[in-house]
Parts: structure tokens; C-alpha cells; sequence
């Protein structure tokens, strides 16, 4: 952080140096550099000195606005009446200044007095009794105008005078204008030093984000690669399954074709069956009919043949009888 405090004092050099286009870019630079690194407030706080370039400039008052307001909402400096420490009170300055050139001449004058407090020196007094003294003017209160010009010039003129007791101090203490100078110089050498470095880890991070990014699109065509190598395999086996899974099924429509004539054939067999058990039981039932009236015939035959032995018997009796009749007869 002190590499950015050193951005930020280079700033101010370059406003008492009068060279405001790069005290801007300086305090954005410190600014953003806050933000980057995590240090909020302080890039709110360093605001104060972008609020005092744009002040004065018409065509820049909405970024004073958006600069105000952010201040309002976000700065902890404000203690819970809503104050800013004596220090940091140059603000309402600049708060005061954005409404009296919007004509909000109230709230202008309302903020102009917050930037007293008490025990305050008369030469920090100098920015409210100007801006007073402008309000005041622009409502035409001559008696207004006249009080505050009477202490705008009091003010000046203790301003003027500690100036000369401090230009004394310092030719008495050899810290003249030229140390300041020099020591300008140096806080110049030294964030411009600093934005050197800055400008070298700036690029080596472009470089190392370069190489990074081209180390993830490098992994990330392998992956790709991969992942279509991976899914031409997965292809050719899903295509294998398929050629199996046709074969399977042509197999079990085969099968369940042979099942199918199996049955009929299974079927047509039964009815054979059936049939050849009613033929036979006919046939069954014809020789026990058969055999029935062949045991009758039998019965019958044998008793033909043994009336016809008895016959014959008797006959042969009978021609014997005669034959011996006649042959008694004869004799």
C-alpha cells in the first residue's frame, strides 16, 4: 500500500506544479490501484483530490455528482450524526461548491457552514467564508454579503500571514521552496519508478495470462481430442452392441418361429393321437364284438359238429344195422 500512497502524493505534486491533467491520471491510477488490492476506502477517501480537480470545471460536474454521492453512501469517516472528522471536512467544500453551481443555493450554504468545527484555525476558515460570501452574493443579501466579506478577508489575510510565519520557519530551518521542489522531484522519481514496476508486473501478468490461457486451450483441445476418441470408440462398440443385439433378436425370432411350428406340430401330433386312440377304442370295441360272436360261433360250431358226429354215428349204426340185415337176409 505505501507504493500507492506514493502515486497518491504524486498527484499532489503535480497540482501545486499546476500540471492538473496528470494529477488526474495520477489519483485514478492510485485510485484503482486501491480498489484492485482490496483497499475500498481509501480509494474513497483519495476521491477528495479528483472532487477538487473537477470542482471548478461546468462540464464535469455529473463525475463530481457520481463522486459525491459515493462518498455519501459509502465512506466510514461519518460518525453516526452523519460528521466527518475536522480533517476531512474540505469535502462539504466540495459538496457546497456542486449545489451552489447547480443554484441550489440553500443546501450550498448548508454544507459551507458544516465545514466549521470548533477550535478551528481562521486560515482553514478561508474555503467556508468564500463560499458563503459567493452564496450570499447570488441571493443579493447586502448585509450578508458584507459580514462575510469582512471575515472571507480576515480569513485571507491570517492565511497570508501564517504563510509568511511558516516561509520564515522554514529559510530559518533551510527548508525553502527549492527543497519542496526537489522533494517533488523525487516523490515524481519515485511513482514514476513505481509505475514502472507496476507496468512490468502489469505485462508479465499479460504474459503469464497468455501462457495460461494458452495452456487451458491447449488442455482443453486434448480433452476435446480425447473426448472424441473416447466417443469414436464408443461408437464402434455401441455399433457392436447393435449388431449383436439384431443378431439376438433375429436368433429369437428364429426361435420362437421353431417354437411356433414346434407347437403346431406339437398340436397336430395330440390330434393324431386323439384320433388314434378313437380308432383304436373302435377297433377295441369291434374285437370285443368280434370276438364275442366268435366264441358264439365256436359255441354253435361245436355243437353242429358234435349233432352232426351223433347223426353220422348213428347213421353209420343204422347202415351197419342195415348192412347186416342184409347180409342175414342174403344168407
Amino acid at each position: 500500500m505505501g507504493a500507492i500512497s506514493s502515486i497518491n502524493l504524486l498527484a499532489a505534486a503535480y497540482i501545486l506544479k499546476n500540471e492538473l491533467d496528470s494529477a488526474e491520471t495520477t489519483i485514478r491510477t492510485a485510485m484503482n490501484l486501491y480498489e484492485k488490492h482490496g483497499y475500498k476506502q481509501r480509494s474513497i477517501q483519495s476521491s477528495n483530490i479528483l472532487m477538487h480537480l473537477l470542482v471548478n470545471c461546468p462540464s464535469r460536474w455529473a463525475e463530481l455528482k457520481e463522486l459525491i454521492d459515493r462518498y455519501d453512501k459509502e465512506c466510514e469517516l461519518f460518525d453516526d450524526n452523519r460528521e466527518l472528522p475536522p480533517y476531512k471536512r474540505q469535502y462539504y467544500y466540495y459538496k457546497g461548491k456542486y449545489f451552489e453551481h447547480t443554484n441550489q443555493l440553500d443546501s450550498a450554504e448548508f454544507y459551507y457552514r458544516r465545514i466549521y468545527y470548533p477550535e478551528m484555525r481562521a486560515i482553514y476558515q478561508t474555503p467556508m467564508f468564500e463560499g458563503l460570501l459567493s452564496v450570499f452574493q447570488k441571493k443579493h443579501q447586502p448585509d450578508s454579503i458584507a459580514k462575510y466579506a469582512q471575515l472571507y478577508c480576515a480569513a485571507t489575510d491570517s492565511s497570508i500571514i501564517s504563510k509568511d510565519k511558516d516561509i520564515t520557519a522554514q529559510l530559518t530551518a533551510s527548508y525553502n521552496y527549492t527543497f519542496y521542489q526537489k522533494e517533488a522531484r523525487t516523490n515524481e522519481q519515485k511513482a514514476n519508478a513505481i509505475m514502472l514496476w507496476w507496468l512490468l508486473t502489469f505485462l508479465l501478468g499479460i504474459v503469464l495470462l497468455l501462457v495460461v490461457s494458452f495452456s487451458i486451450m491447449r488442455y482443453r483441445r486434448i480433452q476435446q481430442e480425447k473426448h472424441r476418441e473416447i466417443k469414436r470408440l464408443h461408437d464402434i462398440e455401441l455399433n457392436k452392441q447393435i449388431s449383436l443385439y439384431n443378431k439376438k433378436q433375429e436368433e429369437l425370432h428364429q426361435l420362437k418361429t421353431l417354437a411356433d411350428d414346434y407347437k403346431e406340430e406339437l398340436d397336430n401330433q395330440r390330434k393324431l393321437h386323439h384320433i388314434h386312440q378313437e380308432v383304436l377304442s373302435i377297433l377295441q370295441n369291434e374285437l370285443s364284438v368280434a370276438t364275442v360272436d366268435n366264441e358264439r360261433y365256436r359255441t354253435l360250431y361245436a355243437q353242429s359238429r358234435k349233432d352232426f358226429e351223433i347223426v353220422v354215428s348213428e347213421y353209420e349204426s343204422k347202415q351197419r344195422e342195415f348192412d347186416e340185415n342184409n347180409c342175414k337176409i342174403i344168407t
